[in-house]
């Protein structure tokens, strides 16, 4: 919805798009490569829960078929190492 409302409201001076999703749930990954939806087979669950969906929106694909610039998974490893750093920042990084 963002990248589309910016897409609408910038037009070619929008901010370029990167697609990210858990790679145990890249069903728009996986959409992007086909060029048409595809549905993964489930596996295991995901550290990253509100991105785990295993059949791409419609609608959103509409959108994102248009204006993704690049589509991109993130391992379970990277996700959880990333959460620590954040959480834990070293130094003085607030």
């Amino acid at each position: 919805a963002v990248a589309g409302h910016l897409a609408i409201v910038l037009g070619e001076h929008r901010p370029r798009v990167v697609v990210v999703e858990p790679a145990r749930a890249a069903c728009v990954y996986a959409t992007a490569k086909a060029g048409r939806p595809v549905a993964i087979a489930h596996t295991k669950p995901t550290v990253m829960a509100m991105l785990e969906c295993y059949e791409p929106s419609l609608v959103a694909w509409r959108v994102l078929s248009r204006i993704g610039d690049a589509f991109m998974t993130v391992d379970e490893e990277d996700a959880v190492s990333v959460m620590n750093r954040l959480a834990r920042p070293s130094g003085d990084d607030p």
